[in-house]
């Protein structure tokens, strides 16, 4: 499960590259969870408390510099299900679609292991 929330994580960096503003989390974090990569065994506890600190904090600091006008220029980009993105809004409305898709995928699996 911290596979699908991490995998969110990197769809809100995508605002902020797209954007060209520095991301708060690192880049090796993102490039590990990125579209396309495969989990490498299972979590460490480190991995586990990282990732969970993030799932609150990264939305706070994206609504507090979008607040900020931080995000002043955004580069048009079509996501893999062919949605065009042209505003800073924009991503963060695909986001908010992309994050219910992990959601979903997070309740499945719980569902499985019960």
């Amino acid at each position: 499960m911290v596979e699908y929330c991490a995998r969110g994580g990197y769809a809100a960096s995508a605002i902020y590259k797209l954007s060209g503003v520095p991301m708060r989390v690192s880049d090796e974090l993102v490039e590990k969870f990125r579209k396309g990569s495969v989990p490498d065994g299972n979590a460490t506890d480190e991995e586990i408390d990282l990732i969970s600190g993030f799932l609150f904090s990264t939305v706070e600091w994206m609504q507090e510099d979008y607040d900020n006008d931080v995000f002043k220029s955004f580069a048009t980009y079509t996501t893999s299900v062919n949605i065009t993105l042209s505003t800073v809004e924009d991503a963060i409305a695909f986001n908010v679609y992309h994050e219910g898709l992990h959601m979903g995928a997070i309740l499945a699996l719980l569902k499985v292991q019960l």
